[in-house]
């Protein structure tokens, strides 16, 4: 039995023995469980990252309306839009600018 020690902030080190018998590197990942007087450590799949970030972007990409009442179609919101266009230079020529 190998003697750990704990840091200041939870981190601590796996003695080479264990490592060894894990068959994990630096790059690892483990599951901890909590156990009768005592923690149980075990091998877990490393995330794919690639699928990880494939899956944000495809939440991060869909289309939110956050606006009252029903979502408008394009073509309102492109009615709407020259609307304000034509607001901002009806003002635009009453200024003079």
């Amino acid at each position: 039995m190998t003697l750990v020690k704990v840091v200041g902030d939870g981190q601590m080190t796996l003695p080479a023995e264990a490592r060894e018998a894990l068959q994990v590197n630096g790059d690892a990942y483990l599951e901890a469980e909590v156990v009768e007087n005592g923690v149980m450590l075990t091998r877990a799949a490393a995330p794919d990252r690639a699928r990880a970030w494939d899956r944000v972007m495809a939440i991060v990409s869909r289309r939110k309306w956050r606006g009252p009442g029903p979502e408008p179609s394009d073509e309102e919101l492109l009615e709407e839009a020259v609307e304000e266009i034509h607001a901002m230079r009806a003002g635009h020529d009453q200024s003079g600018r």
